[in-house]
């Protein structure tokens, strides 16, 4: 969800089937990981296997490895081939309300939502249809391009200069917007010196920016004797 899209290779139909759908739908819509452990609580890992060194090619991980190999008599178990776990509606539509408020700002989540719910109602051929779908066409949505952005440029090695760099000093300053807020900075801007341009998408509203910056000048100066 925070890349604003949906799984698109099968996930909003075959998570359901292993976890059920409460689970599926809060870790779909939330878009929130789990540990290792807690996927093994639910069923979504079959085994954990753990190692003292950290090391996979070390002997006791070998070991487990080959003694877990050889008890598995599970065979295939094609998720496709599962029945969805039965789940109280209401509480379920409740769950997706929840959900929904917290995701708020998220074009996907409710998309997700109703993807995910359509496990217990379509057949796996056609829901699988459907999450294709609404995944190519959250894809190409301005909110999951922003999005996207927004999710590299937060892990973006910050810039570091190849060379000394020496800062340029500071003389004329752009406010945009010359309402409350933005006139109380110009004012600020100019009582410390320095040139400003104040920007605004109307003639009206700038002029009457303009004409708030003095007012606001005396008031602070009335305030002031």
């Amino acid at each position: 969800m925070t890349v604003g899209v949906i799984p698109g290779a099968g996930g909003t139909q075959r998570l359901p089937r292993a976890v059920g759908l409460p689970m599926a739908l809060d870790m779909i819509v939330s878009g929130k990981p789990i540990t290792a452990l807690e996927a093994h609580k639910v069923g979504l890992v079959d085994e954990l296997l753990r190692s003292t060194e950290g090391d996979a090619s070390d002997t006791e991980s070998f070991d487990q490895v080959l003694a877990y190999a050889n008890r598995y008599r599970g065979g295939k178990q094609p998720l496709a081939e599962r029945d969805v776990p039965p789940a109280d509606k209401q509480a379920l539509q409740a769950q997706v309300n929840k959900l929904l408020a917290r995701a708020r700002g998220l074009p996907a989540a409710p998309v997700a939502a109703e993807v995910v719910m359509q496990a217990a109602k379509l057949s796996f051929s056609a829901a699988i249809a459907e999450e294709r779908a609404q995944f190519l066409a959250l894809r190409g949505s301005e909110s999951a391009q922003a999005l996207r952005y927004l999710f590299f440029a937060e892990r973006e090695q910050p810039f570091e200069p190849t060379q000394p760099v020496k800062a340029a000093p500071v003389s004329r300053i752009s406010v945009v917007g010359a309402g409350t807020m933005g006139s109380g900075i110009a004012l600020c801007a100019l009582k410390a010196g320095y040139s400003l341009d104040l920007l605004e998408l109307n003639d009206k509203a700038l002029e009457e920016g303009v004409a708030r910056i003095p007012r606001r000048w005396m008031t602070v100066l009335n305030a002031n004797d």
